[in-house]
């Protein structure tokens, strides 16, 4: 469930408008064209857009983790001990693993690889 999240989540789209804003604030301080009242009011909106972005990009974030999180607090009702196991080198790696398994054998199945009449 955490992958599909993660798949169908905007994450591209909002790493890309973070990186456009993050860049913009220079742009504009450098530019000669603008007077400094116009230059404030841009960098105030670019780091408005800035926030959001990041906000729903760590919004995003939690919302797959938050499949996982669940899964393990309710194996193990000892929260502490759901946590510290998560954070093993063997839970996170065999967890990378699957999801990279998952991830092309769905994206075999979408692209319609697995069942093409030859």
């Amino acid at each position: 469930m955490a992958c599909e999240l993660f798949f169908r989540l905007p994450f591209t789209r909002e790493l890309q408008l973070v990186k456009k804003h993050a860049g913009s604030p220079l742009i504009t301080f450098q530019s000669k064209h603008s007077s400094d009242e116009r230059k404030e009011r841009l960098l105030l909106t670019y780091s408005f857009l800035l926030a959001r972005s990041s906000s729903l990009l760590l919004g995003y974030l939690l919302l797959v983790a938050l499949p996982v999180i669940v899964a393990g607090y309710l194996e193990s009702l000892d929260f502490a001990v759901t946590m510290q196991s998560m954070q093993s080198a063997s839970f996170l790696l065999s967890s990378f693993v699957l999801a990279a398994v998952y991830a092309g054998v769905r994206r075999i199945v979408l692209n319609g690889k697995l069942f093409k009449a030859r």
